[in-house]
């Protein structure tokens, strides 16, 4: 391998290990914004529940249907959200990400994540998220690179073999 190819190489790998690092840096930020955000679903969808039941009189047939109607879809929604809050609030900051990755409701995650700001991190756990960042990054990038270093490696030897011929 030549020089240059070599440095563009280190360079590649130091750049997606940069990335990487900075971005699981922030994954405890962006789960705590994503609570808050959940919360705030949370209470409006009770705020919301409480005001579909008080709006109808229940005396009507056709109204009780309906009051029956959203108070089921509101009380599932509701416990779907409880359900995920709690998931997410109470696993521990190791599980926590693979926690929210299996109850995140997306359109919420998607919201907190164009309001997002990043964080400062400063606590242990946060810098084992950025190293464990880094060494993912260039687990994944000496993985996928070595099927060309292979192919090269080989030709480099099919090279070599025919420049010296045997008697």
């Amino acid at each position: 391998m030549s020089w240059i190819v070599r440095k563009i190489d280190m360079l590649t790998g130091a750049v997606l290990a940069s990335a990487a690092g900075m971005a699981l840096s922030q994954t405890r930020a962006f789960i705590t914004q994503y609570l808050q955000r959940l919360g705030g679903h949370l209470d409006e969808a009770r705020l919301s529940l409480d005001r579909a039941l008080g709006l109808v009189d229940p005396g009507d047939a056709g109204a009780r249907m309906v009051i029956e109607g959203l108070r089921l879809q509101g009380q599932a929604r509701l416990a779907e959200l409880e359900s995920a809050y709690r998931a997410i609030a109470t696993a521990d900051v190791w599980t926590q990400p693979l926690v929210f990755l299996r109850h995140a409701d997306w359109s919420i995650a998607e919201a907190t994540a164009r309001a997002f700001e990043p964080a400062l991190p400063l606590s242990t756990e946060s810098l084992v998220f950025t190293l464990s960042g880094v060494v993912l990054a260039l687990v994944i990038y000496e993985i996928l690179k070595a099927p060309f270093a292979l192919a090269g490696r080989g030709a480099r030897r099919r090279r070599k073999v025919s420049s010296h011929p045997t008697a």
